[in-house]
């Protein structure tokens, strides 16, 4: 029977491991999504059908989302977070430290109000 890996999540790494039954096309088989990276026998799989002893590996690429802006709220942060950093530099460490959490909580408001966050879903 083909044996057939599907890796759902490649971040986790969450792994399928199953087989089909022979002599049908991988479309008859199972409901395939778009998007997706499917490797047969070492080759890209074109609806051959499946023989004995054939290899799949079905991967989940990752779609992005709203990871972009995960990133990019957490880079201004940061670079706010920097920025206050040198202009302390002088400053009394109580100084310091007011102003840095000032403007890490300003930062984060200002991320969040030019890139909202996802809501619940």
């Amino acid at each position: 029977m083909p044996q057939i890996t599907a890796l759902l999540n490649p971040i986790t790494k969450d792994r399928v491991m199953t087989t089909l039954p022979a002599g049908k096309t991988l479309h008859d088989t199972i409901k395939l999504g778009d998007n997706l990276i499917i490797d047969y026998n070492g080759e890209r799989y074109d609806g051959e059908i499946l023989k004995e002893n054939d290899l799949i590996s079905i991967v989940v690429p990752p779609q992005g989302g709203d990871t972009g802006k995960d990133i990019a709220r957490t880079g201004i942060v940061l670079a706010a977070q920097v920025a206050a950093a040198f202009a302390t530099a002088k400053m009394s460490v109580f100084a310091q430290i007011a102003i840095s959490a000032a403007v890490t909580a300003g930062a984060s408001i200002g991320a969040n109000a030019i890139i909202p966050p996802r809501g619940i879903e």
